[in-house]
């Protein structure tokens, strides 16, 4: 079929139509890489806070299973931990805190039942 003159075919993209669209996928692009680099610095932050928090509940429960008087007053330097090549330093601080009048359990009464709740 025969086009009057005046009317032109849109054959493609033009050169304008182009660079508009790898300006878009360059914006997108870099927003994605920016959110993916976000997401592995908060993921690699949560797997540290992880450790440090077993490291320290593994300190906690040495401190546990020692007598009071074997617990020094004070700051204490535990040491250098390392859990998947991060260090951790260890310290330990601890002060004495005497009973208020000189009583050593406020508790009383009798222990539950195994059926009371």
């Amino acid at each position: 079929m025969l086009l009057p003159p005046d009317v032109r075919e849109d054959d493609g993209f033009s050169l304008m139509e182009a660079v508009v669209a790898l300006l878009v996928l360059a914006v997108t692009a870099v927003s994605v890489a920016g959110l993916l680099t976000n997401t592995l610095d908060a993921a690699r932050g949560n797997t540290q806070r992880t450790a440090a928090s077993e490291v320290a509940g593994n300190v906690m429960e040495a401190v546990r299973n020692q007598s009071a008087d074997d617990i020094p007053d004070g700051r204490t330097v535990i040491g250098n931990q390392f859990v998947d090549g991060t260090q951790y330093n260890v310290v330990q601080d601890a002060a004495y805190v005497p009973a208020a009048g000189g009583a050593t359990c406020a508790g009383g009464g009798a222990p539950p039942t195994s059926g009371s709740r």
